[in-house]
């Protein structure tokens, strides 16, 4: 039943209408008689239908379509909001990150339509429509059918097929073969548009414009928009290439690239330390091992959403074990899967689980927390079970949410279910449903849709191993690494298709590459190829899982220097996943060694935004700024991280290393000489020390530490790049190169970024540097 005319465009029509068969309100859209006789209702109908079969949140769907006394017509769903050029014309311009989330989210359904070999050839403000802030891409299949009827910039009929301000160069000069880059073209006009206030051509006449698109460059948007970030220019310019090639190859493609870049806070003062943590086992082993550390306390606990500062901030303290102190492991568990759920949820700033386990056991009141992590709600709670001998049992989850204004319950519930997978993730999504409902955050669609995910295996046994798992990786320490190896295996035997335990192998394997386990004769590359063989299964019995893909990346920067599949795996993280911290630091020191400095910079900010009371993602930052030689910003970075937690051997670690990005050789020394006999003292953590001995002219000390990891090299692995750091420091620059060789070759970690550290200064000269280089395949 039609109601009334809701606007008319230059190819239809389109009238408000009531389902009365589903009663529901939809969008007809009718074809002008003069387009519908050029099309015919064979083809028309054969278009819609390919159209039809794309099924994608940010694609509007069509209902129906058919032929009705020669009019033409479809049935889309009646989207209430307003469409992307509405918006323009209110606006003008939209905010920096409103216009990327639009653009992203355009371009992943682009990706969808073009795995099917389907594009749009119509992309432009008037086809996005906005539905409660996110972009819906409506009109798939009509430019195609118009365009296989007859013409390709113009019919005989007069209708124009693309429109000019948005059109390719390729749709421009009558191409009939248009390929997903021609999207992604008309996508950075529209991205364009959005940031600049205009398209990047206008002009009087439709050939004027379409000429402008061939052979014209656009203005840089900077020109009217100076405050649009460099990374942000640098994606547009490659969507707005005249060449094809040169130009992101699909929507999917486009979608990697369009990372949102964040400013440098303003002030970026150190937080304060609690002083509440213990020391903890940190294998100091590279730029690898620092960044790698992270893995096993990043990438299964979710730290947060990309939302803006008015959103409600929420952190979910470590839930009290009521029950045996052996169920410690399922509290902790608990904890992290409800910050996972509640990370998920568009509307809620979640604080990463790694800056809530700060406060396990802390005598502070939950105001307190709150005005330390500036947050507006605590989640609070005990965790009691009774488990049968059989594993199985009972568990009881009392939850409450503490307002932090004025220390009032806002909110409190107890939860009771069997100790199976299937019942434990039904109570973990009731208690993130319950708080979004109570701080009046709509739940859309896809949390809908995450909210209710079956459980990642169906087997008791299975669950309650990986859980131990991953409580035991997170307590650091070789026999814990090793330990929670052992569960994750376990686990997998109970449940061959578990995705997240093979993640967790995977994490685990990749650590004792690191030289993070026990002891032993193993090189780092057996120990990467495990890891590699357990990210890969993880992958197939679930390609979204975050956590595989981050260390999937990893490991391609890290070890196989394959930097443009880790960059593709950490985009793909980070898509899924955009409030892990840990995959931010990630990528931050792969864009740092690729030379890309200041969205390296940006990402570390982002990844200290997200998880601001870890030292971790504060010295992971002094790292990336030691590589692009701005050492003094490195030096207080790291200094902050000593500051939130000075019994971590890490930070002083990366301390020292500022100092020697300064020359202040004497000062790494005293940075370092206090700790060289600690037992969480590694390989490089040694040769730090004796390369700022060596350089501070203290040859004999250096020399004795060289000789003690000879020594040391006869009843276990030494690490060989730490070898080529001493003998570095010591000017011994034929027996640093070939030891570098073999650095590489075992595949120790973090051997390409110490060819763009101080490390690498020295040896520039010496003419087997290139050839290192090419190694690494850091060659130009």
């Amino acid at each position: 039943a039609i109601e009334r005319e809701l606007g008319s465009g230059g190819m239809a029509t389109v009238y408000l209408a009531e389902d009365l068969k589903h009663h529901r309100t939809v969008a007809v859209k009718v074809l002008r008689p003069e387009l519908a006789a050029v099309l015919g209702p064979e083809r028309f109908l054969r278009e819609i239908e390919i159209a039809a079969n794309l099924n994608h949140p940010h694609i509007l769907p069509v209902f129906d379509s058919g032929e009705a006394e020669g009019f033409l017509y479809y049935i889309m769903p009646y989207v209430e909001g307003e469409s992307l050029r509405e918006r323009l014309n209110r606006e003008k311009q939209l905010p920096v990150a409103d216009a990327l989330q639009i653009a992203r989210e355009v371009a992943d359904a682009l990706g969808s339509a073009h795995k099917q070999d389907v594009i749009h050839r119509d992309i432009k403000p008037e086809n996005i429509l906005l539905r409660q802030g996110h972009a819906v891409v409506a009109d798939f299949g009509i430019a195609r059918a118009v365009n296989v009827a007859g013409g390709t910039s113009r019919t005989e009929t007069g209708i124009a097929l693309g429109t000019p301000e948005y059109m390719s160069p390729e749709q421009g000069a009558g191409s009939g073969e248009l390929d997903a880059r021609s999207d992604v073209y008309s996508l950075g006009c529209v991205l364009y548009e959005m940031l600049g206030g205009q398209p990047p051509f206008t002009g009087v006449t439709v050939e004027s414009i379409v000429s402008q698109h061939m052979t014209a460059e656009p203005a840089p948007v900077t020109q009217v928009r100076p405050t649009v970030p460099a990374e942000v220019v640098g994606t547009l310019s490659r969507m707005l290439a005249k060449t094809p090639a040169d130009r992101y190859a699909t929507g999917a493609h486009a979608l990697d690239a369009l990372v949102t870049p964040t400013a440098t806070p303003a002030g970026a003062a150190t937080q304060r330390t609690s002083g509440r943590r213990a020391a903890t086992y940190v294998g100091v082993v590279a730029l690898a091992a620092v960044v790698g550390l992270w893995l096993l306390r990043g990438t299964f606990g979710l730290s947060g959403t990309d939302v803006t500062a008015e959103v409600p901030r929420v952190v979910v303290l470590p839930l009290d074990n009521l029950g045996s102190p052996d169920e410690e492991y399922f509290a902790d568990g608990m904890t992290e899967e409800i910050t996972s759920r509640l990370a998920g949820i568009i509307g809620l700033r979640v604080i990463s689980r790694q800056t809530a386990m700060q406060y396990k056991g802390s005598a502070l009141s939950a105001p307190d927390i709150a005005e330390e992590l500036d947050v507006d709600f605590v989640l609070e709670g005990t965790v009691r079970t009774d488990r049968a001998p059989d594993g199985g049992g009972l568990v009881r989850i009392t939850p409450q949410l503490i307002r932090a204004s004025d220390d009032t319950q806002f909110w409190a519930e107890a939860y009771t279910a069997e100790l199976v997978p299937g019942e434990i993730f039904r109570i973990q999504t009731q208690i993130a449903e319950r708080i979004a409902q109570g701080m009046d955050v709509a739940l859309l669609e896809p949390a809908r849709q995450a909210l209710a995910a079956r459980p990642p295996t169906e087997s008791v046994v299975a669950y309650q191993l990986y859980l131990r798992g991953r409580h035991a990786l997170g307590r650091l320490g070789p026999q814990w690494i090793e330990r929670a190896a052992e569960y994750f295996q376990q686990a997998i035997a109970e449940d061959s298709a578990f995705a997240r335990a093979y993640a967790g192998l995977g994490d685990a394997f990749t650590m004792m590459a690191l030289g993070a386990g026990p002891p032993g004769p193993e090189r780092p590359r057996e120990f990467v190829e495990r890891a590699r063989d357990a990210v890969i299964k993880a992958l197939q019995f679930d390609p979204d899982l975050p956590e595989a893909h981050t260390t999937l990346g990893y490991l391609y920067f890290a070890h196989d220097y394959r930097y443009a599949d880790a960059e593709r795996e950490l985009i793909r993280s980070i898509d899924l996943d955009p409030s892990n911290a840990y995959t931010r630091q990630v990528y931050s020191s792969l864009l740092a060694l690729l030379g890309r400095h200041e969205q390296a910079i940006t990402q570390g900010h982002r990844a200290i935004e997200l998880n601001p009371s870890d030292p971790m993602t504060r010295t992971d930052l002094a790292i990336t700024l030691i590589v692009a030689h701005r050492c003094e910003e490195a030096l207080a970075e790291a200094e902050g991280a000593v500051e939130l937690d000075p019994e971590l051997l890490n930070n002083h670690t990366i301390v020292a290393w500022a100092y020697m990005c300064m020359g202040e050789y004497d000062r790494a020394v005293a940075a370092l000489e206090g700790w060289a006999g600690s037992p969480t003292a590694t390989d490089i953590v040694w040769a730090g020390l004796a390369y700022s001995f060596a350089k501070a002219g203290r040859r004999a000390e250096a020399e004795g530490i060289l000789r003690n990891l000879m020594q040391e090299s006869q009843n276990r692995f030494v690490s060989p790049r730490a070898i080529a750091w001493v003998h570095t420091g010591l000017g011994n620059l034929d027996d640093a190169v070939a030891w570098f060789q073999r650095a590489i070759a075992v595949s120790d970690g973090g051997v390409n970024t110490d060819f763009v550290m101080f490390v690498g200064d020295d040896l520039r000269t010496h003419p087997g540097f290139e050839e290192l280089l090419r190694m690494v395949r850091l060659e130009g």
